[in-house]
């Protein structure tokens, strides 16, 4: 009666452990890539994403810059790659931590002002009405301000994504604790070791579901609004795609590591002849 009852609390604590650390290695992936800022600036540095940015903003801006009388040595010394850099992390840090997202365009649009004056003077211009001038500039400064953003909806997003960060950062040490608990009150139980079945189990539903997911997508081909950042989301994907490899080849090494030493340390029984 004994055995059958620790034969249950057996399988149900592994069935319950499994689940457990399935659940904790997918939020310790994602605290680590999509969740965790300092992987998401070193994405954007290994795809040369400010370069792309400033090039995608000049184009942006000498769309309109025609239109107005002007060229394009208004645009002389509006930023440096250096200063986009600094304000694409502030942006990123603001979405990261759930602050409102906003792009501080004062020193650009001072700087604007002054080359277009210059260039007035210079040239002997005449500005029949300073309104369009004024509108110019404005429509100038929402080119750096969207091709920083990308959307409204990233903006509407920020306050939710770092309410999620905080709630997987909370759930990884409550997934942990309670994993350590029930495998500590189930080895007491059993007598057993419960450790590489889950192991084993976490291991098999990762790769089972990389597969499924992965043999779907075409990762390469994948489109987010503009190639450069395209080029950073595949990146984050396929660093995903790595993690959950590499997480169950470890699982499957600790599950037979520890199988092998469970076999090395319990001592054969000797039945003694009377």
């Amino acid at each position: 009666m004994r055995s059958r009852k620790k034969l249950i609390i057996y399988y149900v604590s592994e069935f319950f452990l499994s689940i457990l650390l399935f659940i904790l290695l997918l939020a310790i992936i994602l605290k680590s890539t999509v969740f965790n800022l300092n992987f998401f600036y070193k994405q954007l540095d290994k795809n040369n994403y400010y370069e792309q940015l400033a090039e995608s903003i000049n184009k942006g801006m000498t769309n309109y810059v025609y239109q107005s009388g002007l060229d394009e040595t208004i645009f002389e010394g509006l930023y440096t790659e250096k200063s986009l850099k600094e304000e694409v992390q502030r942006v990123v840090r603001n979405f990261y931590v759930g602050r409102k997202i906003s792009v501080n365009t004062d020193d650009i649009e001072k700087k604007l002002n002054e080359n277009i004056n210059k260039y007035i003077e210079e040239n002997n211009l005449i500005v029949d009405k300073q309104e369009d001038l004024d509108a110019f500039v404005e429509q100038e400064l929402k080119v750096y301000k969207e091709k920083i953003v990308l959307t409204d909806v990233i903006a509407k997003f920020s306050g939710k994504f770092g309410k999620m960060n905080n709630v997987i950062t909370i759930s990884i040490f409550g997934i942990l604790s309670l994993f350590i608990i029930l495998l500590v009150l189930a080895k007491k139980a059993c007598r057993r070791l419960l450790l590489p079945v889950p192991c084993l189990t976490t291991a098999f539903l990762t790769l089972l579901g990389h597969y499924l997911i992965f043999s779907q997508l075409s990762i390469k081909n994948l489109s987010f609004w503009n190639s450069y950042v395209s080029d950073v989301i595949i990146s984050i994907i396929n660093n995903i795609s790595l993690a959950a490899k590499i997480s169950s080849i470890i699982l499957i090494v600790i599950a037979f590591t520890l199988t092998i030493i469970q076999k090395l340390l319990i001592k054969p029984k000797i039945k003694v002849k009377q």
